[in-house]
């Protein structure tokens, strides 16, 4: 059986206590739509709530969804990225929710607090141009 995803993170982030990790607070390059990463935002109970990526780069990414959280709130999200040995349990903090034209909900902002230098290569790569692990624009 696998493991709560909630004790994972909670195992994710004492292992990283001595791992240098980078806050990116403010987007510092442009995001790129990719359809190919998988996302779930793990709530405190760990049931895991699929959210369809918009677009993202290596600091964060637009999740598309009706159901948003509060800027400033933190989030627990696993990211299946094509070519990734395994998902990444990123922790992040929603920076902007965002409306459509009709004032109707259409996503929120999420600015990556967790990554390890690994896993921002990881995403890097993703949405680097001629990238052949994802569809990225």
């Amino acid at each position: 059986m696998a493991e709560n995803p909630v004790k994972q993170v909670h195992s994710l982030m004492s292992s990283r206590r001595s791992e240098p990790v980078v806050r990116t607070e403010r987007r510092g390059d442009m995001r790129r739509p990719c359809d190919d990463v998988v996302v779930h935002l793990i709530d405190d109970d760990g049931t895991m709530i699929p959210f369809e990526s918009f677009d993202l780069n290596h600091g964060g990414m637009f999740l598309r969804s009706d159901l948003l959280m509060y800027p400033g709130d933190e989030v627990v999200l696993q990211l299946e990225v094509p070519g990734a040995p395994a998902p990444l349990l990123v922790i992040g903090k929603v920076v902007h929710v965002g409306v459509d034209e009709n004032g109707e909900a259409s996503g929120m902002g999420v600015s990556f607090w967790s990554l390890t230098s690994t896993e921002r290569a990881i995403l890097r790569n993703c949405i680097s141009p001629g990238s052949r692990t994802a569809r990225c624009a």
